[in-house]
């Protein structure tokens, strides 16, 4: 659903089967095919500015994350963000991940974990089975002690 809609939208979409099925089929209610049309028109500029801010969260993150923190016992607090594997299906969505794995590859304090995606077993695009956790965590927990080792 998109961020602007009315809460009365919202509810009806929310708890009606009937407003939700009229939904589904047109669009109109949420305006989700306006949106539709205007990412299909300026797929290029409205990709960017996903990646920008995307990137400006992970840093405000940071920064906030930083400031309001202190830790006695490593150098400094650890914050540690993570481009999760996804599943890109269609091109737009394959065009728009390469453009955000391009960008966190760009000396970020991201971990790009998007090489994990051929050994994840996804459901959809993001959700992954339970057996896919593991090796994701592994990797996050080897990452966490590196950090504790360089810091602490």
């Amino acid at each position: 659903m998109i961020n602007d809609i009315s809460k009365l939208k919202l509810f009806l979409l929310k708890y009606s089967s009937i407003i939700g099925l009229f939904e589904n089929y047109t669009g109109l209610i949420s305006g989700i095919n306006n949106e539709r049309n205007y990412i299909d028109n300026n797929f290029e500029s409205w990709s960017d500015s996903v990646v920008n801010n995307y990137i400006n969260t992970i840093e405000k993150a940071k920064n906030i994350f930083e400031s309001s923190l202190t830790n006695n016992s490593c150098n400094k607090v650890i914050f540690l963000p993570i481009l999760q594997p996804v599943n890109p299906i269609s091109t737009n969505e394959i065009k728009l991940w390469n453009k955000m794995t391009k960008r966190v590859n760009k000396n970020y304090d991201i971990y790009n974990y998007d090489d994990m995606s051929n050994i994840i077993n996804f459901f959809d695009n993001v959700h992954i089975d339970q057996e896919s956790k593991l090796p994701i965590a592994k990797r996050i927990s080897s990452n966490l002690i590196k950090l504790i080792k360089k810091n602490c």
